[in-house]
């Protein structure tokens, strides 16, 4: 009798069963997710995901074929973010090919630290970092791949504080008060880095932003004399490209010309639009990153690759190293195969996955021509959404960045009928708390999920324009939901609300 834990099938067998039920499940759950007419989300409550699932670690072993179930059961309480109809955050679409990349590097199952254990995918990650610095225009770039834009602007940080503080490694930073300047609008891992950095969110300065979200020049150069006046040490400057809620982009040029005067470190955060670098309609968006001294790039965003494949990238060859190596002996020997390949001390991490092999076979099943066009589609669709925003009398579009060149972000907030005839800042009000009604209202119906965001003050629908298959009736449809489960409802009591 086999163990109650092990299967009785020769090992060479199950292991191909497995993989094709897996595979063939994978595509039927990809198949459905295509589907516009399948939910985005049941909108499980906990309760209902522990009746489906017997999620308890209870030490019992579980057949493979009841294993399998489970698995399709948690596929299905999901949200499928590959749906056209989610819009919900700077991610959705899918690529096939990607995810094969995914399966493969678990299959491996190496760790990027030294060449010795990764020879291959050590290579391929060179290859595509080498890629994505020719983009921002640097011919010897250096970069790494990251778990998630957020480690790869905490190593931005990084970088900047070694190159301002040589001896920090040895000695900390004593009573320097170095200082990062970000737009008001930039993501709020800027502040969480230098939290864990322990400069404190006080060492982070918000610019102000102009009324498309884009930092404004004049303030930066404001707010780094009044550091400077107080004693501080301006470190770093943060562009953003690519916003989370506007989806603006900051003008980087103009940055750059301060932050080579003020000789401070300047970092591009285009975890989310940083793609732009490749559509020549909308390079232009990100004129000057070829002055910039590093740079965040998510492919899992705007590239449709499977989470996370985010990159930092560096100007300067050799500042990774400077920055983080402590030099491990019994792991990086200098008789190793091609140490000078080995790229752990490049790191803040030690074990790390093989996230570069989705986005280069990603990018050679594409080429150049195929990653243009996926990102302009992405533009394109941005565009049409905020058309018909325009179009509908109670919809007002918020932040419209088409005059100046814009995002693929569409920010608005909807008049609802019982609102009529309230004066100014009741009206304000009831919109605002009225947003936050409606969109959990369409939530909950599961036909579509877009999120919602604070925009000059007022809470404000946020459709993201990530997924290329989109068409215009599913743009179209999340404006149907929400007057849909608008009927009915008198938003006036929400004019009371006191959160304006």
């Amino acid at each position: 009798m086999p163990d109650s834990g092990t299967c009785s099938v020769p090992a060479d067998q199950r292991v191909g069963a497995l993989l094709h039920a897996v595979a063939d499940m994978a595509a039927e759950y990809l198949d459905h997710t295509d589907d516009p007419q399948t939910p985005v989300t049941l909108n499980p409550p906990p309760s209902a995901v522990y009746q489906r699932v017997p999620l308890v670690l209870d030490g019992q072993a579980v057949a493979l074929d009841e294993l399998l179930e489970h698995a399709r059961e948690l596929m299905a309480l999901s949200v499928r973010t590959g749906s056209a109809n989610f819009s919900n955050q700077l991610f959705s679409g899918f690529d096939p090919i990607a995810i094969v990349g995914e399966w493969i590097a678990a299959t491996i199952n190496a760790s990027m630290y030294t060449y010795e254990v990764a020879p291959a995918m050590t290579l391929v990650e060179r290859e595509v970092i080498a890629r994505m610095g020719r983009a921002a225009g640097w011919d010897k770039a250096e970069g790494l791949f990251t778990p998630g834009g957020s480690l790869a602007n905490l190593m931005a940080m990084l970088l900047a504080r070694q190159q301002m503080f040589p001896d920090v490694k040895s000695k900390g930073l004593g009573d320097a008060s170095p200082v990062v300047f970000a737009s008001g609008e930039a993501h709020y891992c800027i502040e969480r880095a230098a939290v864990i950095l322990g400069l404190g969110t006080r060492a982070v300065v918000q610019v102000p932003a102009d009324g498309f979200g884009r930092m404004r020049v004049d303030a930066l150069e404001h707010e780094i004399a009044k550091a400077r006046a107080r004693g501080g040490l301006p470190m770093m400057v943060v562009a953003t490209s690519g916003t989370t809620v506007l989806g603006a982009y900051d003008p980087i040029d103009a940055i750059a010309d301060i932050a080579a005067r003020e000789k401070i470190w300047l970092h591009v955060d285009g975890a989310y639009g940083g793609s732009a670098l490749l559509s020549r309609r909308r390079r232009p968006l990100m004129a000057g990153i070829e002055r910039a001294d590093s740079m965040t790039w998510c492919a899992h965003k705007m590239l449709n690759v499977p989470l996370s494949a985010s990159v930092i990238l560096v100007r300067q060859p050799g500042l990774l190293h400077q920055c983080n190596a402590v030099h491990a002996e019994y792991l990086y020997h200098a008789d190793n195969d091609a140490p000078d390949l080995d790229t752990g001390e490049m790191s803040i991490q030690c074990g790390r996955r093989v996230d570069a092999l989705k986005v280069w076979l990603a990018w050679k099943a594409r080429g150049d021509n195929g990653m243009e066009r996926l990102v302009e589609r992405k533009f394109e669709l941005a565009s049409e959404m905020r058309r018909l925003v325009r179009e509908r009398e109670r919809f007002e579009l918020l932040g419209d960045p088409d005059p100046v060149g814009g995002g693929c972000n569409t920010c608005f907030v909807y008049h609802h009928p019982s609102l009529d005839g309230l004066e100014p800042a009741a009206r304000l009000r009831a919109i605002d708390a009225g947003t936050h009604v409606l969109r959990e209202r369409v939530r909950l119906r599961g036909r579509v999920m877009t999120n919602y965001a604070p925009v000059y003050g007022v809470r404000a629908f946020r459709h993201v324009s990530a997924n290329d298959k989109a068409t215009e009736a599913e743009l179209a449809l999340i404006l149907d939901e929400i007057e849909a489960v608008g009927q009915g409802l008198d938003l006036r009591p929400l004019a009371s609300a006191a959160r304006l």
